[in-house]
């Protein structure tokens, strides 16, 4: 570190309790933070752009089962205005999302981690400021031959092909994040289990 900029790492959130079981849902899917208190970005958090422009890091990992039948799976990140009320999952804002693959092998709690930047590429007033967000699952779980990724696979966000960032942020405005889950098909033997979850202020 140079001390050039006088930029450190601001830990805006963490927890390290067990969410509860994810039986994730066919699309819009289904939280994998449940239980967890909610993830906020303060109102403000994104207000440079530029050579150093504002950016935030999600951290998260838990466990992860593929049995029996294994549907498609798919990894989002949505986002909603906060409220004063407790909030909901919701699916309306969606700032990212993986592409759809199939597990390629059954396990059974196995460990996954996923790392997603999420940064600001132009700041305009009103609902209207361009957010990216980009990362990776990684995981022995999501081997898949639709991906064409051998052992010890991670899946992209977003997915191959062209890629349009969430263009509608209000910068003025708090919002929660909801990480979530898809499945082709609901079944009781695919599951994820959150065991931890950190969010960085990076500048």
């Amino acid at each position: 570190m140079t001390g050039f900029t006088q930029t450190t790492d601001e830990l805006l959130y963490a927890f390290f309790g067990a969410a509860t079981v994810s039986v994730p849902t066919t699309t819009p899917g289904a939280t994998i933070t449940a239980g967890y208190p909610p993830i906020e970005i303060p109102p403000k958090t994104f207000v440079n752009v530029g050579e150093r422009s504002s950016s935030l890091r999600l951290e998260i990992g838990g466990l992860a089962t593929a049995t029996a039948v294994i549907p498609t799976w798919q990894f989002f990140l949505y986002t909603a205005i906060a409220t004063t009320t407790a909030p909901a999952f919701a699916t309306t804002l969606t700032l990212g999302s993986t592409a759809t693959f199939t597990p390629g092998t059954a396990e059974t709690n196995d460990v996954w981690t996923a790392t997603i930047h999420i940064g600001l590429r132009t700041l305009a007033l009103g609902a209207a400021s361009t957010i990216v967000a980009v990362g990776a699952f990684q995981s022995d779980v999501f081997q898949s031959a639709t991906l064409g990724i051998q052992t010890t696979t991670y899946v992209s966000m977003p997915g191959p092909g062209a890629y349009t960032p969430f263009a509608t942020y209000d910068t003025t405005q708090a919002y929660f994040l909801w990480p979530a889950l898809s499945l082709g098909a609901a079944t009781a033997g695919n599951t994820v289990t959150v065991e931890y979850c950190k969010l960085y202020g990076e500048n």
